[in-house]
This record gives C-alpha cells, sequence and structure tokens, in this order.
C-alpha cells in the first residue's frame, strides 16, 4: 500500500528516534489545502528500547546500580513511551492550525511484554500475552467537526480490533463506497461486536494464556 501513495518520505536512514519526521509532517501539512491522507510509521517503542529516544528523554534511571539488569530494560521502555506520548502531542499541536476537517487516529500495530508475567521483554507471536495484543487507540477531531458529525459513536467500552480500522476510517472521513460495512466500524451507530483474533487465537484465549503465565512465574 505504500507504494499507492502520491509522495512517500523515507526518513528510517537518517537512523534518529521518531522526532525527526516532525519537520517533514509539518512541511506537508502546510504545502496546500487540500484533502489528504498522511500515514505516519513510527518506530514507537519497538525494541531495542533504549535507541527510541534521545538522551535528553532519558528521564527514568533508576537502574544507575544495576547497568544490565531488568530495572534497566523497563526504565529504558518507559522512556521510549514517554517520548513517543510528546511526538503524539506536537503532531496534535500541528494539527489546531488545519481546516476544521482535520482529524487522527493513532494506534499501535502491536504493543510490548516488558516482564509483565515472565522473564521476557519484546513480542512474538509463539508466546503472544495480552500486552502485546493490547494496544493503544487514539482518536482526535476538532471541537466544530464533532459537532457536525452527531452520526458518530464514541464509545470507549466497545471491543475492537485493528482488523476493522479500514472501516472506522472511511467512517470518520465520510466515505462510502461497494464494499463498505457500517457495521465493522467502530464510530458507527450499526456497530456489531465480533470476536477478536490474534493470528489463529481468540483474545479470550490469549487472556487464558497470560493468566497461566503470571501464575506459573508467581507474578500478581
Amino acid at each position: 500500500m505504500l507504494k499507492q501513495a502520491g509522495h512517500i518520505y523515507d526518513l528510517s536512514k537518517t537512523d534518529e528516534p521518531d522526532g525527526v519526521l516532525l519537520r517533514t509532517l509539518e512541511q506537508t501539512l502546510k504545502a496546500d489545502r487540500r484533502r489528504k491522507l498522511i500515514v505516519v510509521h513510527l518506530m514507537g517503542s519497538h525494541t531495542a528500547y533504549k535507541f527510541r529516544y534521545p538522551v535528553a528523554f532519558a528521564h527514568f534511571s533508576r537502574s544507575e546500580a544495576k547497568p544490565s539488569g531488568v530495572e534497566e530494560i523497563i526504565d529504558q521502555y518507559d522512556n521510549s513511551v514517554r517520548y513517543n506520548d510528546f511526538l503524539i502531542a506536537s503532531m496534535l499541536d500541528m494539527l489546531t492550525g488545519q481546516p476544521e476537517h482535520s482529524a487522527m487516529l493513532y494506534f499501535s500495530d502491536h504493543g510490548e511484554e516488558v516482564y509483565d508475567c515472565r522473564d521476557f521483554a519484546g513480542h512474538a507471536y509463539e508466546k503472544v500475552s495480552r500486552y502485546m495484543c493490547e494496544v493503544p487507540f487514539i482518536v482526535w477531531l476538532p471541537g466544530d467537526y464533532r459537532k457536525k458529525r452527531k452520526d458518530l459513536v464514541f464509545d470507549e467500552e466497545r471491543p475492537c480490533s485493528t482488523a476493522d480500522l479500514l472501516y472506522g476510517l472511511s467512517d470518520l472521513a465520510k466515505l462510502s463506497y461497494e464494499g463498505y460495512d457500517c457495521t465493522r466500524s467502530l464510530f458507527s451507530p450499526q456497530f456489531v461486536v465480533r470476536d477478536r483474533f490474534v493470528g489463529e487465537m481468540t483474545y479470550e484465549n490469549i487472556l487464558q494464556n497470560t493468566l497461566k503465565y503470571a501464575s506459573k512465574n508467581k507474578i500478581p
């Protein structure tokens, strides 16, 4: 799908933290006022965590006494999340000056298990836990646009999956096309709850496995 984009900016070659993309994003937003879809792909809190933020964002450092211990990795992960939050806030600041129909949808393609229920940090399908598949999902709409879109539903309790992202994104943009299914849009009044899967496993099975991991390792 990336190749279908009108303009592509690959900043990964700079080998810098994600903040390197902010200037390009700002320039893209200011380039023209035409309707456009901008997809920003962040490294976020992907391993190795210590490479995901600048030195200035090394806020958590309780692990100085154990430079190679678990505490250090947890601190690095927390620093990466803190930096990622800063970047999302910076993007939102940019959007406040955009046309009233601008919107932002942020989500992660996977989570990270960081010593939550066993001696493990990272993500892997063969040992997937709830921490790897429960992801942040944030929707921002300017006040005026939200008032105009009374048809949209924002219910934090709705069980959803990123497998249906296309329908929710289409709904936010008020797009309709052959094959569009309003029952799969998280924001539609006609939304229907469906089973959620990670590969061949249901989310409920993953929850059960996570409890087994924690019980086996005596982690509350």
